[in-house]
């Protein structure tokens, strides 16, 4: 038996914001707590790339605009990382 996970048994339109959330997760917040642990580490030479596809919004609906709206403050947190690091 095959095990599915959330993105399985929702709507299509809520699968889309399961994934959006998903890549967020594994991807841009995941380098971000890498970043900031070598940061706590005294390393400033790790770099972030905050780019994720699918959260831009573009769902048109409210949970579109909410994940396009935590991908935005995930950005704007990796430019303050990215400033203290280059301070």
């Amino acid at each position: 038996m095959r095990r599915l996970g959330i993105a399985g048994r929702l709507p299509r339109r809520a699968r889309g914001v399961a994934e959006a959330l998903g890549e967020l997760e594994s991807g841009p917040l995941q380098r971000l707590q890498s970043g900031l642990g070598a940061l706590a580490r005294g390393d400033l030479t790790v770099a972030i790339d905050a780019a994720a596809s699918g959260c831009d919004g573009r769902g048109g609906d409210e949970l579109a605009d909410a994940v396009a709206a935590l991908y935005r403050r995930l950005q704007a947190c990796v430019a303050a990382y990215d400033s203290t690091r280059r301070a």
